[in-house]
C-alpha cells in the first residue's frame, strides 16, 4: 500500500535530529483506532478482541506490518521533518488466511483506512500533523484489485461511509461480531452511541467532516487550531515531573483535550476532522472539570468550525 502525507509529519527514532518512518507508530495507530470507534461489550470483551487480532504475548499478530524503506522518501527540505506529499509504501503480510467471517487482510485495510481518516501518526498529530492518504492498494498475490479499492474513498460520502458503515461485520474466535459502534446521526456530523459505563477510556463520540475549499491551506489551518488548542486545552494538576537535577518537587504541566484535528482525503478534495472524545473520561481525568469550562471549550471548537466553514 502506498501512503501519501497530507500534513507535515515529525517522527525520529534513536537520533532525534534525523527523521525517520516507524511502522510502530502505524500499528499504534490501528490500534487506538479500533478502540475509538469499535464496539465493545465491557473491558474483558475489548481485551480479547485487541489480542485476537493484533496478537499477544501467548500469539503472534494474525498480520504483519512492513515498511518498504525508499530513500527518496527520505528526501526533502529538512532533516527533522517529511514534508507534505512525501509517500510511504506498507507492507500487510497475512498470517492467518481467512477464517469463517473473519478476513483478518481485509479487517486490517479497512481499519487502515478509518485510521487515515480520524487520525495521524507521529508528534503533534492531535492537532494535524501526520495526517495521510492512502493512494493505491496492491494484492501481490491472487485477489483483484478491486476488491481492496473500496477502502480508497472517493468522495466526501466514501469519507463518511468508511466511519459509520456497519455492515463490515467480522467474528471474533467466540463468533462475537467485531463492528463499529451504531452511527445516531449521519451527514458531516458523525455521533456514535456510548459505550458502557465500566469503559472509562477516550472513545470518540462525535466527528465532525468539513470538506476544504482550494484556497484553505493546511499549513494555515493547522496554525489556527494550535491557537484554538490553547484555548481549550485543560491543565491535568498533581502530575508530578523531574526538573534537571532529577528531583520530584518541580511539578510539570500536562495538558489534555477532548478535541483532536487531523485531516483526509478523497481522491480530490481535503477534508478537516474534528473528533470528539468521551467528555466523561476527559473531564474525571482531569480533576475539577465542570459543566461551565465543558461549555466554554464546545463553544470555543463551533465558533471554529463556523469560521473555517465560511
Amino acid at each position: 500500500m502506498k501512503l501519501k502525507l497530507i500534513s507535515q509529519l515529525i517522527s525520529f527514532g534513536a537520533d532525534k535530529d534525523k527523521k525517520e518512518f516507524r511502522i510502530t507508530e502505524l500499528k499504534s495507530l490501528l490500534r487506538s483506532t479500533f478502540r475509538e470507534l469499535y464496539y465493545f461489550k465491557d473491558e474483558d470483551d475489548m481485551r480479547k478482541k485487541e489480542a485476537y487480532l493484533f496478537g499477544s504475548t501467548e500469539n503472534k499478530a494474525p498480520v504483519s506490518m512492513i515498511y518498504e524503506k525508499d530513500d527518496n522518501s527520505c528526501e526533502g527540505k529538512s532533516e527533522k521533518l517529511f514534508d507534505e506529499g512525501t509517500e510511504f509504501t506498507v507492507c500487510f503480510v497475512e498470517r492467518k488466511s481467512k477464517k469463517d467471517c473473519m478476513d483478518f487482510l481485509e479487517f486490517y485495510i479497512n481499519l487502515l483506512s478509518q485510521a487515515s481518516i480520524i487520525g495521524g501518526i507521529g508528534q503533534s498529530s492531535s492537532i494535524g500533523k501526520g495526517a495521510f492518504r492512502i493512494v493505491e492498494i496492491k494484492d501481490l498475490l491472487d485477489r483483484e484489485n478491486e476488491e481492496f479499492n473500496k477502502f480508497i474513498p472517493k468522495n466526501l460520502e466514501e469519507v463518511e461511509k468508511i466511519i459509520s458503515d456497519t455492515k463490515y461485520n467480522y467474528l471474533d474466535e467466540d463468533k462475537e461480531p467485531i463492528k463499529l459502534r451504531t452511527v445516531l446521526k449521519k451527514e458531516r456530523n458523525i455521533t456514535y452511541s456510548n459505550l458502557n459505563s465500566s469503559l472509562q477510556y477516550p472513545y470518540v463520540i462525535n466527528i465532525n467532516i468539513i470538506q476544504l475549499n482550494d484556497s484553505q491551506k493546511i499549513g494555515y489551518l493547522m496554525k489556527e487550531i494550535n491557537k484554538l488548542y490553547k484555548k481549550i486545552r485543560r491543565e491535568m494538576p498533581n502530575n508530578i515531573g523531574k526538573d534537571e537535577n532529577n528531583s520530584e518537587d518541580s511539578e510539570t504541566k500536562r495538558y489534555i483535550s477532548p478535541f483532536h484535528f487531523s485531516f483526509a482525503a478523497s481522491q480530490d478534495k481535503k477534508f478537516l476532522i474534528i473528533k470528539e472524545k468521551n467528555y466523561n473520561f476527559i473531564f474525571d481525568k482531569s480533576c475539577g472539570g465542570n459543566d461551565i469550562q465543558e461549555q466554554e471549550i464546545k463553544r470555543n471548537v463551533d465558533e471554529f468550525i463556523e469560521k473555517t466553514e465560511k
